[in-house]
């Protein structure tokens, strides 16, 4: 049994040192950012013609829009710095911009089906930074497990009865006094012995780990409260952030529920139009999750963008300044 785990060991680091020397090779790159580029347009286009028709009618206020699109933004960036928190609490620290493009170029890999591409780009991106690539496939599983388990969380302790009026009230209670046991589970585990280790904590620096915990909470709050703004910028009436964040905590977990789908298209939205059929009429809360689809697509391929933008500022200027000190040396 030793000898067979050993040699499956064996063949998995064989693995992952081909496709490590894959992604390497430069026309390997080109080929995947350019399939990448097309891919996104053609999403994006998608979007945008399911919702042509439904913008002509709409009136939008674009004020609203705007600060809901802001928070959208700032919740996207807030991801930014889960990983980086993550990372820290194995006790390896990089510069803030190269953790954000890291983080924000492997989010393409979530519109391919299949989940394996937005991880898998994430270890090779943090590996690449230095982050050892058993800690960063290990760091990965974690903030995924926290970022559902937090999505489930609150869903439990914000769960309204307007969506599920024929639920007792005390499994109401109870759904909602598991949900806090969750966060609390969350909060204390890091500080907790791991018993494979040895009784050894599994984290250098467990407090980051805390930090990620209430990131991510914030990461789910925010869209959730851009998802009430959306709806006033859109003319509707608003619900109570208690149920935007059931609504918007759900449609992601079944979202990722969906491996064979990107991004939990249209997955997502019919679980928005589930949840608020019985606020809204079905057209409605068709409309309201088609746009809200369609700004958080066009806010996260922006903020990519305006991270590797930075990269490239960033990077050009660090080169400028070693020319500058090597010649300075030279005289």
């Amino acid at each position: 049994m030793k000898i067979l785990t050993a040699e499956m060991k064996n063949k998995a680091k064989q693995f992952v040192l081909r496709a490590f020397a894959l992604m390497e090779n430069v026309w390997f790159k080109r080929i995947v950012t350019t399939l990448l580029v097309i891919y996104s347009i053609y999403f994006i286009i998608n979007q945008f013609n399911a919702l042509r028709e439904t913008f002509t009618n709409l009136t939008i206020n674009p004020l609203l829009l705007l600060l809901s699109s802001l928070i959208l933004f700032i919740s996207v960036l807030l991801s930014v710095f889960s990983w980086s928190n993550l990372i820290a609490a194995f006790d390896y620290v990089y510069p803030w911009i190269e953790i954000a493009r890291a983080q924000m170029l492997s989010t393409l890999g979530k519109y391919i089906p299949g989940h394996i591409w937005n991880y898998s780009s994430k270890i090779y991106l943090s590996h690449k930074l230095g982050f050892p690539i058993k800690l960063s496939g290990m760091a990965v599983i974690i903030e995924m497990i926290i970022t559902y388990l937090m999505a489930f969380c609150l869903l439990l302790i914000f769960i309204p009865t307007a969506i599920f009026p024929a639920i007792n009230v005390r499994f109401i209670m109870i759904f909602r006094l598991l949900g806090v046991a969750i966060f609390i589970l969350l909060i204390i585990f890091p500080f907790l012995p791991i018993k494979f280790l040895k009784n050894k904590l599994l984290f250098k620096m467990p407090i980051n780990v805390v930090y990620v915990v209430l990131i991510r909470a914030i990461v789910w709050v925010l869209p959730s409260f851009a998802f009430i703004l959306l709806i006033l910028a859109l003319g509707y009436a608003t619900i109570s952030l208690p149920m935007a964040i059931s609504v918007i905590t759900s449609s992601f977990l079944v979202g990722f529920l969906a491996i064979f789908v990107p991004d939990g298209l249209v997955v997502r939205e019919a679980t928005i139009i589930f949840f608020m059929r019985n606020i809204l009429a079905t057209t409605d809360a068709t409309v309201i999750s088609l746009v809200f689809r369609f700004q958080l697509v066009i806010i996260e391929f922006l903020t990519i963008l305006m991270v590797v933008i930075v990269w490239k500022i960033l990077k050009a200027q660090l080169k400028d300044n070693e020319f500058t000190q090597n010649d300075l040396k030279n005289d």
